[in-house]
């Protein structure tokens, strides 16, 4: 391939890149619309009422929880729920 073809294969991945954020950049939901949530009614055991999340997860932990991977916000679990967080596996199980 030529550098003027490679020019143009290049122009139009950034265009149609460009189209793709300005027509359909909405923001995800933190999980699928097919999850079904662990809320905190799901739980025998009360669960801490501040957790922490990380901006590219989907999961909400106890503050505790080793399964964290990078810097991660605390919040209440309220807001955890309402913006579309489920419980993590590991440290807050359901039935636990």
């Amino acid at each position: 391939m030529n550098a003027r073809v490679a020019q143009i294969v290049t122009l139009v991945a950034v265009v149609v890149g460009a189209m793709a954020l300005v027509l359909g950049g909405t923001i995800r939901p933190a999980r699928t619309a097919h999850a079904e949530p662990p809320l905190a009614s799901h739980f025998s055991q009360p669960l801490p009422e501040v957790v922490v999340v990380t901006p590219a997860g989907k999961l909400f932990h106890d503050p505790a929880c080793t399964h964290v991977h990078g810097p991660a916000d605390r919040m209440p679990l309220a807001e955890a729920e309402r913006l579309g967080y489920t419980a993590c596996p590991w440290c807050l199980p359901i039935g636990r």
